[in-house]
């Protein structure tokens, strides 16, 4: 109980204390009130407003001397006078105007306004071009305007189907082996005794070791060689390649080409060359690089680059 009172009784000196504490916080300091300075005080001025001044009167007008020139006409009014809004019994004249100018013939038959069309002798104003004499309409008389072609029936039976070759798959099967022989160069067995007669040829002169060359070799029907000439050549002079022509077309005058029925009237045979420097695997270097390691030939070990030449043939019938 002791302790209740005791905080009771400092409740209430602490709640009596509260407004001393803020009365005295919240006062001024004299410090503060030295520093406040006085406002100045509003000074009134008057500014004087001059009297509004009358306008002068009008001049006099002087009088209109008399003239022997008549006055022009009054216009006549355009429009009616307003009426007096507040006055309900005046009413609005209409507007009074110049009268509209006619745009059509006072005596014109009714119709449709006339045109450069009617202006043929027969016309009667319909638009319609009608004949000189007749009056009747152009288009009626025979031969003035062309009748357009009939079209042609259309056909109540079916067309016949096209006749098959009962040896349609076997023609396509021979299409195919002769395209496939004709790649690999069966077609011609000839072709490959032409390419290795020009290789030998290409080997034998003074060819230069690196280049390309294409040979054209011409055959009759009867498998005869006509010519040997050279198309192009990369490397070394002309003339040592076209000395390997005429090797070829020596070495090739006395044999025969066997033909088949597909070269009837002759053939042309195109003989690529290629002439390089190698390593009896074939290769220009003893080591290249496979992957992440090395690969070489054992039978380029010790040897060296010899001279290696490459043919390749194909053929063109003569149509």
């Amino acid at each position: 109980m002791r302790k209740d009172a005791t905080f009771l009784v400092a409740a209430a000196l602490l709640h009596a204390g509260i407004p001393l504490v803020a009365r005295v916080v919240i006062r001024p300091s004299s410090a503060s009130l030295a520093e406040t300075r006085p406002l100045h005080p509003i000074q009134m001025v008057e500014i004087p407003i001059e009297p509004l001044q009358e306008p002068p009167p009008p001049a006099p007008i002087a009088p209109h001397a008399p003239s022997d020139t008549p006055e022009p006409p009054a216009p006549e009014p355009h429009a009616a006078a307003v009426a007096n809004p507040r006055d309900p019994s005046s009413a609005v004249e209409p507007p009074v105007g110049p009268e509209p100018a006619a745009t059509a013939v006072p005596n014109a038959p009714p119709g449709r306004a006339p045109d450069q069309y009617d202006a043929l002798p027969e016309g009667n104003g319909d638009g319609i071009v009608r004949a000189p004499g007749l009056g009747v309409p152009i288009w009626v008389l025979p031969g003035t305007i062309h009748d357009a072609p009939r079209a042609a029936a259309a056909p109540t039976v079916a067309p016949s189907a096209r006749p098959v070759d009962k040896d349609i798959a076997g023609i396509v099967v021979r299409q195919a082996m002769l395209e496939n022989d004709k790649r690999l160069g069966l077609d011609l067995p000839g072709a490959g005794t032409v390419a290795s007669a020009v290789g030998t040829a290409v080997r034998g002169t003074e060819t230069p070791n690196i280049g390309r060359a294409t040979f054209e070799i011409r055959l009759s029907a009867d498998g005869r060689i006509l010519g040997v000439r050279v198309l192009s050549a990369t490397g070394g002079a002309s003339d040592a390649w076209d000395r390997a022509a005429k090797a070829a077309a020596a070495a090739l005058a006395s044999r025969t080409i066997q033909m088949s029925s597909n070269y009837a009237k002759g053939a042309m045979i195109y003989v690529d060359v290629s002439s390089t420097m190698a390593l009896p695997s074939g290769g220009t270097s003893g080591v290249s690089q496979e992957g992440s390691g090395m690969r070489f030939d054992v039978s380029d070990i010790g040897a060296h680059k010899s001279r290696s030449v490459k043919t390749s043939a194909r053929t063109v019938a003569i149509r």
